[in-house]
C-alpha cells in the first residue's frame, strides 16, 4: 500500500497558525494554487449571471475534493519533482487547509448565488402569478 517514507510528518504540529507559518508561499506551486483558487473565484463573480457556469465550476471543484486524497497520495510520492520540502502528509492536512478549505470556501460561494438566484425567480413568479390574478378578478 503505502510507503511510510512517501508522507511528511504532521506529528509536530501545534495548531494551523504554526502549521501556515512552515509553509514557504515563495514556491511556485504553492503560488500555484493560491493563483488557481484566485482564478476560480474571479470566474464565479464572472459567471454570476450564468447557471450552466456556476453548475460546471461546482461540478468540477466537487471532483477536485472528491480526488484530493489521491492527489494528496500522489503528490506526497513525487513532490521533489516540484518542491523543495514534503508538505503532503498522511493525515492529509496541507492538501486540506491550502487546497480543499480554500475550494470549500467558493463552493458555498457558488451555492450561495444559485440560492439567491433561485430566490430571486420564486419571487418575479409569484409576482407575475398575483398580477394574473388580480386581472382575472377585475
Amino acid at each position: 500500500m503505502e510507503n511510510s517514507n512517501t508522507y511528511s510528518s504532521a506529528g509536530k504540529i501545534i495548531d494551523i497558525w504554526s502549521y501556515f507559518q512552515n509553509i514557504d508561499f515563495k514556491e511556485p506551486f504553492i503560488q500555484g494554487i493560491i493563483a488557481f483558487h484566485i482564478l476560480v473565484l474571479c470566474l464565479t463573480v464572472l459567471c454570476k449571471r450564468s447557471s450552466v457556469a456556476l453548475a460546471t465550476i461546482l461540478v468540477l471543484l466537487s471532483a477536485t475534493l472528491y480526488s484530493a486524497e489521491w492527489i494528496n497520495e500522489i503528490a506526497a510520492r513525487h513532490w521533489k519533482l516540484y518542491a523543495s520540502q514534503q508538505y503532503f502528509d498522511s493525515s492529509g492536512m496541507f492538501i486540506s487547509l491550502v487546497f480543499s478549505f480554500p475550494a470549500l470556501i467558493n463552493i458555498f460561494i457558488v451555492v450561495l448565488i444559485l440560492v439567491f438566484d433561485s430566490v430571486n425567480l420564486m419571487v418575479i413568479s409569484k409576482r407575475k402569478q398575483l398580477r394574473e390574478s388580480s386581472k382575472k378578478d377585475k
